[in-house]
């Protein structure tokens, strides 16, 4: 009661906040056991890459606007297959997204690239950003879902650096390996390979 209204809403809503963190943190501790589960097995089915990954991309392109950071996808081709477990895939370009939004700052840019593998039968998928980029020692322990990056301060600790154990879980499910290129100052590019439909 002694306590103003506004007062009351503010402690509410940071009440609110610490649990909806709590909860994304508990969920994906679960989905981090279950797809280090052995017998784990992804569903796939053809999935247009391009026309998916735009689709991904627009979900963040107000946030990204805001930010007057730039997203793209190339090439913008329809026609381009491949066979994938769609939300697990989904999951990942997000988290990618995500965090690349989180490091990057105006006048940055986010561009996903689809390109042919030198793995036949296989597409070459790239995700690469302007920004900040990944400290040389950071980077071979990026995908460890205990570590959190030099460069996490960006993100104001609201992330627990579970994201990319997950994704590189679901890439690995998917016959292929989470592989990052990074410096600082210069951006980082996450790549994977998907097999063609």
């Amino acid at each position: 009661d002694s306590l103003s209204k506004e007062q009351q809403q503010k402690y509410v809503d940071i009440s609110l906040n610490n649990a909806r963190q709590l909860k994304r943190l508990i969920d994906q501790i679960f989905e981090l056991a279950h797809l280090d589960s052995e017998t784990v097995i992804l569903h796939t089915e053809p999935l247009g890459i391009a026309e998916f990954a735009q689709d991904v991309l627009q979900k963040m392109a107000l946030e990204a606007s805001n930010k007057k950071i730039s997203l793209n996808i190339e090439p913008k081709d329809s026609s381009i297959m491949v066979m994938a477990n769609i939300e697990k895939l989904e999951s990942v370009i997000t988290n990618i997204i995500e965090n690349a939004l989180r490091h990057c700052e105006a006048g940055d840019s986010i561009n996903i690239e689809l390109l042919p593998s030198k793995n036949a039968g296989h597409l070459s998928v790239s995700i690469k950003d302007t920004g900040l980029g990944i400290a040389e020692k950071d980077i071979p322990l990026i995908f460890d879902a205990h570590f959190k990056a030099s460069n996490s301060v960006r993100g104001k600790g609201r992330n627990s650096g579970l994201g990319l154990a997950i994704s590189k879980r679901i890439i690995e499910l998917h016959g292929s390996e989470l592989k990052v290129i990074s410096a600082l100052g210069e951006g980082t590019q996450f790549s994977f390979e998907l097999k063609s439909a």
